[in-house]
């Protein structure tokens, strides 16, 4: 009695590949992610948009009388621009074998390409982080700047449960070399030595990547004051400003703006730090220099997240006069090093269903996490192989910067 080939099954392809990516997106699996049902039917197609509603804050109210909030409701649009897939060609001889002996040999490293590409590119998102922890020593980051990083997101509110850490390599180096100094129980750090790593420290579980994009800081030396605001800044939801010397900035870097600092998310009262931001495009046209920075600025209201001084809550409004420094964190054109502490909430993934078409040999989607994914298989007569390729159409965004924070160190010169 011969056995069926379970492979022929469309639907299982799909859904073993589909289980096999989700295994190797490390980051990807730990945010925040969404899959479109509104393209269930018809299929998505690349440069559709889902909007992601964000919560709303209100403001507290002193007294009996009656103090209106205005629901400011914001939302957030990704667009589903990412197309990537893994394609291969498949003898009639590949398709005698059963469907876990297919998956070994070929569906597994393909789903771990694809998922390494993905990675890499969501990972980006790191750059657009504005709190920022920075470390002048080369390739050094180590306990001291992750409870650095603690502080930042507790003086958020950001939510203890659920906090996780991604290392680039040489972070993970000198971190475990790091909670080898400062923890001393006998367990802990024999653990430490026996895997050669850390799992868990100071609320945080810890993973480790390979993929985190480097980055090249702008000429503007460490804490540069040569950079100014050519026009003042008040109001809500700023992501824009006219500077002079742009071309000391690059995307990724970091800065914050003289006099301009973080403060509650609730009672608004400032903090002796200044708000941090990062660079998102530095552009000029017709001499005129303007910078894209993230997040965007408040400066009223209940979002508001920068305090003009340090004169307490009172101080609400206000503006950034012109000719307010602009202060880098990295130094000059220096190759950076960055890993990151976040809340899942801090990042969004979303997926939505393709297309799937019709006189092939046979064409499936799967759905699975969050993720969704399609397999479409045909016949090329000319070579006789069976040419299977898998497409996931996605897109990512930045949902809440202030529920991360990352660690900068350099490179070594």
């Amino acid at each position: 009695m011969t056995k069926d080939n379970v492979f022929l099954d469309s639907t299982l392809v799909a859904r073993e590949m589909l289980r096999l990516l989700h295994a190797n997106l490390g980051f990807v699996g730990s945010i925040t992610r969404t899959y479109s049902d509104e393209f269930a039917q018809k299929g998505a197609k690349i440069g559709d948009r889902v909007q992601i509603r964000m919560p709303n804050k209100f403001k507290g109210r002193e007294g009996r009388i009656f103090d209106r909030s205005l629901i400011r409701e914001r939302t957030i649009d990704i667009s589903l621009n990412r197309y990537k897939g893994v394609d291969m060609a498949v003898t009639s001889e590949d398709l005698t074998l059963d469907l876990d002996d297919f998956s070994k040999r070929l569906l597994r490293p393909g789903a771990k390409q694809l998922a390494t590409h993905i990675e890499s590119d969501v990972l980006s998102l790191t750059h657009q982080v504005g709190s920022t922890v920075y470390c002048d020593q080369p390739h050094r980051v180590g306990v001291g700047e992750v409870l650095r990083g603690k502080r930042l997101l507790d003086d958020s509110l950001v939510p203890r449960r659920g906090r996780r850490g991604l290392f680039c390599p040489a972070h993970k180096l000198t971190m475990t070399e790091s909670v080898r100094d400062h923890y001393n129980p006998a367990v802990a750090i024999g653990r430490v030595y026996r895997d050669q790593g850390f799992g868990r420290l100071s609320g945080f579980d810890y993973e480790d990547t390979t993929v985190m994009p480097p980055l090249v800081s702008g000429g503007a030396a460490l804490g540069q004051t040569s950079i100014q605001l050519k026009e003042a800044l008040s109001g809500n939801n700023l992501i824009s400003c006219a500077i002079t010397n742009g071309a000391e900035l690059k995307p990724g870097d970091s800065f914050a703006f003289d006099q301009g600092y973080a403060v509650h998310p609730e009672t608004k009262a400032p903090y002796p730090y200044l708000k941090f931001f990062s660079v998102v495009s530095v552009e000029t046209d017709n001499g005129q220099t303007r910078l894209t920075f993230t997040p965007p600025m408040d400066l009223r209201g209940p979002y508001r997240n920068v305090s003009i001084g340090r004169d307490g809550p009172q101080s609400e409004g206000g503006e950034l006069e012109r000719g307010t420094f602009i202060l880098k964190q990295f130094p000059a054109n220096g190759f950076m090093e960055s890993s990151l502490l976040y809340h899942p909430d801090a990042f969004g993934f979303v997926t939505a269903g393709l297309e799937v078409p019709r006189g092939v040999d046979f064409a499936a989607r799967e759905t699975h996490d969050g993720i969704s994914m399609r397999v479409v298989r045909d016949y090329d007569p000319e070579r006789d192989e069976m040419l299977c390729r898998f497409d996931v159409l996605y897109g990512y965004g930045l949902l809440d910067g202030s529920q991360a924070c990352r660690l900068v160190s350099r490179a070594p010169d």
